[in-house]
């Protein structure tokens, strides 16, 4: 989509905000679920397992979305 997009003038613009608004989406989901899980409020969250969730999420969204391909996400 990308590549597609990428030759168009303003092309990934919109793909851009979709996406950037999926994992900020996906991102506080995550992060809800983690601390839900844990037990815990925000402020007593382990800064690891905050981060391990959304290195997580990071993985499965560059799996899903990029068949793998990461450095499309630097």
């Amino acid at each position: 989509m990308y590549t597609l997009l990428s030759r168009i003038l303003e092309g990934v613009e919109p793909l851009q905000k979709k996406f950037g608004e999926r994992v900020k989406k996906t991102g506080l989901a995550t992060v809800s679920k983690t601390v839900y899980e844990e037990g815990l409020n925000v402020d007593t969250l382990d800064p690891k397992a905050y981060i391990g969730a959304l290195l997580g999420m990071h993985a499965e969204t560059v799996a899903r979305n990029f068949r793998g391909e990461g450095r499309h996400l630097r």
